[in-house]
C-alpha cells in the first residue's frame, strides 16, 4: 500500500503574505523478477535461471514556508525556505542457477539490502524594487545544501562460501549564490 497527502495554510494582510505548505509520501513495493538466458556455444547451451524477489519502501517528506511583505507599491521584500527529506530502501533475495547441457554446475544464494537518505534545503531571500520610472533593482541571495547517505550491503554465497560486500558513500553540496 502506498499513500500521501499535502497540507497548505496561507495568511494575507496589510501587504503582508505567509504561506507554509507541507506534503509527504510513504510508499510500499513488492516484485518478483525471474529472468533465464541460454546461450549456444559450439556444441554447450550454458542456461541462467535466476528468480529475484524485492521488497522496497519510500518516504518523502517536503515543506515549504513564504513570507513577503510589500512596502508600498514600489517594494518587496521576502524569504522562501523548501526543505525535503527522503528515505528509499530495498530487500532483495535472489537465487542464480548455472546449467551446462541441462546438468546443474552451481547456485549462487544473493541477498542485497540498500538505503539512501537525502536531506534537501534551499533558502532564497529577495528584494525588488522600482526606484523611478528608469531604475529598477532584483536582489536574490541563495542558499542549497544537498546531504546524501548511502549504504549496500550483499551476501553471496557459492557452494557454501560467502562473499560479503558493504558499500557506503555520502556526498555533501553547499551552493551560495547571489
Amino acid at each position: 500500500p502506498s499513500y500521501g497527502s499535502d497540507f497548505r495554510i496561507g495568511y494575507k494582510r496589510n501587504g503582508l503574505n505567509i504561506s507554509a505548505t507541507y506534503g509527504y509520501v510513504d510508499s510500499k513495493n513488492r516484485a518478483n523478477l525471474p529472468q533465464s538466458k541460454t546461450l549456444f556455444l559450439g556444441k554447450d547451451t550454458h542456461t541462467f535461471i535466476q528468480d529475484q524477489e524485492a521488497h522496497g519502501k519510500f518516504t518523502s517528506h517536503g515543506w515549504k514556508l513564504n513570507a513577503d511583505y510589500e512596502i508600498g507599491d514600489k517594494h518587496i521584500i521576502g524569504m522562501e525556505w523548501d526543505a525535503s527529506y527522503d528515505r528509499d530502501g530495498e530487500r532483495r533475495a535472489s537465487l542464480l542457477d548455472y546449467m551446462r547441457n541441462s546438468v546443474h554446475m552451481q547456485s549462487t544464494d544473493i541477498s542485497n539490502d540498500y538505503q539512501n537518505d537525502i536531506n534537501f534545503n534551499h533558502v532564497n531571500i529577495f528584494h525588488n524594487g522600482r526606484w523611478g520610472e528608469r531604475l529598477s533593482s532584483e536582489l536574490n541571495l541563495d542558499y542549497a545544501s544537498n546531504n546524501n547517505d548511502y549504504r549496500q550491503e550483499t551476501d553471496e554465497t557459492t557452494e557454501e562460501r560467502t562473499i560479503q560486500t558493504q558499500s557506503t558513500g555520502n556526498s555533501r553540496l553547499d551552493i551560495l549564490a547571489g
